[in-house]
């Protein structure tokens, strides 16, 4: 898999973000998107996640939806499971394999039911700055790295990531790693919401974070 950039929609389809989009698809196959929106009612989400796919298919760049197996069948797209809802084994019976599965983990107890996803999103790992409201405690790169060692799948940071960020946990990473033969630090990818949206220049954010990676 070359995808190593996750950039996750700050929500509906909107030009100011779709604009930015079209910034990071030179990229191509480095780059994946993930629509998700839970705002819109299924047709209008449909119908927006029709237009991405197009646009995204047409860069080779990997497109996700958000929880809908029916519409990840429809758009041959990728699909993104969140923690409380169906697990990978229970999806991926009914999924071409071509098509990716990435799932959420919070915890152990998700950690331990994502077996037959291609990757998970870890998070928080710092605090969300598209989720200023949110409350939960953090993993911090301790967290990350235990809750990694877990899975049975690539791990991938999500929450409050820019390429400072990423260099700090990167860096932590690598100082708890076992001696020789050391253990590479368990982390394959990072997902991106506000660093990229809030960017004047979204395709400098996103080359800063890959060339880390």
């Amino acid at each position: 898999m070359k995808m190593q950039l996750l950039a996750i929609s700050p929500g509906p389809l909107e030009d100011g973000w779709l604009r930015k989009l079209e910034q990071l698809l030179p990229l191509g196959e480095r780059l994946g998107l993930l629509f998700r929106d839970t705002t819109s009612h299924a047709r209008s989400y449909f119908e927006q996640a029709q237009q991405l796919a197009k646009l995204c298919r047409s860069a080779h760049v990997a497109f996700f939806v958000h929880r809908r197996l029916d519409m990840a069948l429809a758009l041959e797209a990728h699909l993104h499971l969140p923690g409380y809802g169906l697990s990978p084994p229970q999806i991926r019976p009914h999924l071409p394999p071509r098509q990716m599965i990435s799932v959420a983990v919070h915890n152990e107890a998700e950690a331990q039911k994502a077996r037959g996803a291609n990757f998970a999103l870890l998070s928080p790992v710092f605090s969300p700055g598209s989720k200023p409201e949110d409350t939960r405690s953090t993993l911090g790169p301790a967290g990350f790295g235990r809750l990694a060692q877990q899975l049975p799948c690539p791990a991938w940071a999500l929450g409050g990531m820019d390429p400072e960020t990423l260099q700090a946990l990167q860096g932590q990473l690598k100082s708890v790693s076992s001696p020789p033969p050391a253990v590479p630090p368990p982390l394959a990818g990072v997902a991106v919401v506000s660093a990229l949206w809030k960017a004047p220049k979204p395709l400098e954010v996103a080359q800063a974070l890959l060339a880390q990676l």
